[in-house]
């Protein structure tokens, strides 16, 4: 019989999916900003499906050709940002849940 996850462990759980999201899409971010090439072709396809997902009133917002010859992804920073919000939220909640 399957045991049920307790709500202090299950936001425990979100909040490290929020924080492992927020960093995957900082990495991209600097990958973004500084790769040229083909290296740089190489995640357009990832960096499509994350325009995608995201809401579109901040999709293609802030986004600027950087001296390095890439692309800052604002709109990809402000989504981890709100990640990292709510990894921080749910850690304080599963905090006071244990």
């Amino acid at each position: 019989m399957p045991s049920r996850m307790s709500g202090g462990a299950l936001t425990h759980v979100l909040a490290l999916l929020c924080r492992v999201a927020a960093w995957l899409l900082v990495a991209l971010t600097v990958c973004d900003a500084v790769l040229v090439g083909a290296p740089r072709s190489a995640l357009l396809g990832v960096n499509g499906a994350v325009l995608r997902a995201l809401p579109s009133a901040i999709s293609g917002v802030f986004v600027f050709q950087t001296p390095f010859g890439g692309v800052f992804h604002g709109d990809f920073a402000l989504a981890a940002i709100v990640f990292l919000l709510i990894d921080w939220l749910l850690s304080r909640l599963s905090s006071s849940l244990r």
